[in-house]
């Protein structure tokens, strides 16, 4: 059987000395087992338990604790806990904030209910409480002076609640009801959920409580100390939790009338202007660029950068930005519907995944094109390749990208969907929603695509590291490579920041749109400025010096080919190479290939060894003496697959033999146009040409090497 005393201070005990004596004097009396103390105050109290200790009677406190005092283990509410609890009730109550007063005095568990609703009130972004200097409010344990503070307080102060950590005050009926019906205006949220508390909160007398349950206290408090001491009687160590805490429980008055509900839908508002900026600036540089390239076509070192697929790049770019203007619409459209909402959202990975895949298709049909002729020319091998070789392999990207998208659109699209966000109103009520375009499962798809678009970046990657070598009048592989690398970094920021802030419309749409920007900003930049400089220099020199300086620029091609192959070539190396190829001025504006209407005939002047005998004459040495050269194939630009001797370069690059007749330039590798293909080789040594007496016959094709006789036989 178990005998349990209760007992404690009968008058107020501000300072808790008389109940350290009332416990000192059970101690010495010798007739208990075991004591389970409400402490008032710490200091007072905590020699009394450790005297207890040491007599070997076992001590638990419940409702108030002193972690320091030695206890075996504290038994009741988190008092930190019920302090939150308190702060959120206010919380529901008065969403709007507010000056508020805490009422308390210096016992551990009500200091710790302080803490716990600051906490709570500071961390509520959504309002605005403000504790005033006087909280909090010291009642020293006496309740008829808590209320008469209470009230001076609300007087002489801007006074929205009131927050009495414990529930003292409301046991004086009268004087509380007093309080209350004075001050109307005043919220009251108030600790315990005793029954008189209840009657009053039945009576609107209070607007809420945040109770504790002290029967649960009290039986677990007599289980611990009879556990306790029925361990110490076994002879085994006395050991049970420090903390066993009891549930809390909220009272509140619910109004009849709610107060009204302001939905936060986080529509994207004047936000959605920067997007439009942003899409003007993409559309404004890829028209411009497209305009430029359309109208300098024919400009020779616009057609050595190949203008087509100039053209489609800046397509490509401008059909990716535009993904900027569905991103850009929320439903808060007036005319919004939800059909309207699917179809923009649907739009948005066809016009996205297309102009990207056209952007890099380009990119690498250009440069597997010019590698392809630049790698065949330094093997001595002729390769013809005609516009369907280039547009197949672009042709399949595109299909596959279309095939996805079609596969996304007809199983599983983009709709546009609003979603509840987290957090609710005082009465559970969804305070914020945001909408977004959204599937049922987009990962399947969106790792094809991932594929898909990531390979073409991988293979126009490789095609720009094997033209390294080319010289940028052909080739773009220096700025492709700044172009990846821009897009590496944004991706790697920008996809991270997409997932975090997904459930956020504005910052998930800046951050879209940004990456989206950068991406096409750079692609067109750094590919078409470098254009426009070339384009500049060479305007601004002679058809014979733009001639000269594309040729050049093969020579250097050609050399760094042969280098990067072979090592480095002696000068006599690549004599004896040179010879084994021919170098040929294409004439497009004769009917008859071998003659231009109005020009002159032009000798080649050299020193080297005579070659084979043929059809023309080369002056060696000095006037009058002449060799005879063989005739190179006339190249019509009827017939784009005319075949050319290996190491021949048939391109874009040609002149009109109206153009070579009287210039006085030095001859390399030429390239005339083709309609539907180009053949390239490696240019050789430079001969000058020089204008003989009249009356010599006219050609408009030039040898400019000297051949060694197998190998000129085993070409022709």
């Amino acid at each position: 059987d178990v005998e349990c005393i209760y007992t404690g201070p009968s008058d107020s005990d501000p300072d808790g000395t008389m109940q350290a004596e009332i416990v000192q004097g059970l101690i010495d009396q010798g007739d208990i087992d075991g004591l389970a103390i409400s402490i008032l105050r710490a200091e007072p109290m905590r020699p009394v338990i450790q005297n207890a200790i040491a007599k070997g009677i076992p001590v638990v406190t419940f409702d108030s604790d002193d972690p320091e005092s030695g206890r075996a283990s504290y038994i009741g509410t988190d008092n930190f806990f019920l302090g939150e609890q308190l702060g959120k009730v206010l919380i529901q109550i008065q969403p709007q904030g507010g000056n508020y007063i805490i009422m308390s005095d210096k016992s551990p568990n009500l200091m710790a209910r302080e803490q716990g609703v600051r906490a709570s009130l500071q961390q509520e972004a959504k309002t605005v409480w403000n504790e005033l200097n006087v909280s909090p409010l010291d009642g020293m344990g006496n309740y008829t002076y808590t209320i008469g503070l209470m009230r001076d307080a609300i007087r002489n102060n801007n006074v929205t609640a009131i927050v009495p950590v414990f529930g003292g005050p409301m046991f004086l009926g009268d004087l509380w009801t007093e309080l209350v019906d004075e001050f109307p205006e005043v919220i009251f949220v108030v600790a315990d959920g005793l029954q008189v508390q209840l009657d009053f909160l039945a009576r609107g007398k209070v607007a809420g409580l945040v109770a504790q349950l002290p029967y649960n206290m009290g039986s677990m408090s007599m289980d611990s100390l009879f556990s306790l001491k029925a361990l110490a009687l076994a002879g085994q160590e006395a050991k049970i939790p420090d903390f066993q805490g009891t549930n809390v429980l909220e009272h509140v008055m619910v109004p009849l009338v709610l107060p009204e509900l302001a939905v936060n839908e986080n529509h994207l508002g004047d936000l959605r202007y920067v997007g439009f900026a942003l899409f003007g600036t993409i559309a404004f540089t890829s028209l411009f660029f497209l305009g430029w390239t359309f109208i300098n076509r024919s400009v020779r070192v616009v057609q050595a950068a190949q203008p087509g697929f100039l053209a489609m790049v800046a397509v490509g770019a401008l059909l990716m930005g535009s993904s900027i203007l569905p991103l850009s619409f929320d439903d808060s459209a007036p005319d919004y519907t939800q059909e309207i909402g699917d179809f923009r959202c649907m739009s948005i990975p066809w016009m996205l995944f297309i102009g990207f895949t056209l952007i890099f298709a380009a990119l690498f049909a250009k440069l597997w094109r010019i590698n392809r002729l630049f790698q065949s020319s330094s093997r001595f091998k002729r390769v013809t390749l005609k516009a369907k070789d280039v547009i197949i392999p672009m042709a399949i990207l595109l299909t596959a990208n279309a095939a996805t998208l079609l596969w996304w659109t007809f199983e599983d699209p983009l709709t546009y969907r609003r979603i509840d966000l987290e957090g609710t109103d005082a009465w559970n009520r969804v305070i914020a929603t945001w909408g977004g375009c959204m599937s049922d499962d987009p990962l399947p798809y969106s790792l094809v695509l991932g594929f898909l678009n990531v390979g073409v970046m991988v293979v126009a990657s490789w095609q720009a590291y094997r033209a390294r070598k080319i010289k940028s009048e052909f080739a773009e592989s220096k700025f492709v490579a700044m172009a990846l690398v821009s897009m590496l970094q944004v991706s790697l920021i920008g996809l991270p920041l997409l997932v975090l802030v997904r459930t956020d419309p504005k910052a998930w749409y800046w951050t879209m749109s940004l990456m989206i920007f950068i991406i096409c900003m750079v692609v067109l930049l750094v590919i078409f400025i470098p254009k426009m400089m070339h384009f500049r220099e060479h305007m601004l020199r002679s058809v014979s010096s733009q001639r000269k300086i594309i040729a050049d620029s093969i020579r250097q091609t050609q050399y760094n080919l042969n280098d990067t192959q072979g090592g480095r070539e002696s000068q006599t190396s690549l004599h004896r190479r040179s010879a084994q190829t021919a170098s040929y001025v294409g004439g497009h504006d004769s009917d008859d290939a071998n003659h231009l209407p109005g020009s002159r005939s032009s000798y080649v002047s050299s020193s080297a060894s005579p070659s084979v005998s043929s059809g023309r004459q080369r002056r060696i040495g000095g006037v009058g003496e002449m060799e005879n050269l063989p005739t190179a194939p006339a190249l019509s630009s009827d017939d784009p697959t005319t075949s050319i001797p290996p190491g021949s370069i048939k391109d874009y690059l040609g002149q009109t033999g109206n153009e070579a007749a009287n210039e006085n330039v030095p001859l390399t590798t030429v390239a005339e146009r083709g309609e539907s293909g180009v053949v390239a080789s490696e240019e050789m040594r430079s001969q000058e040409i020089h204008t003989p007496a009249s009356g010599t016959p006219p050609t408009s094709e030039i040898i400019s090497q000297e051949m060694d006789v197998k190998r000129l036989d085993d070409n022709v």
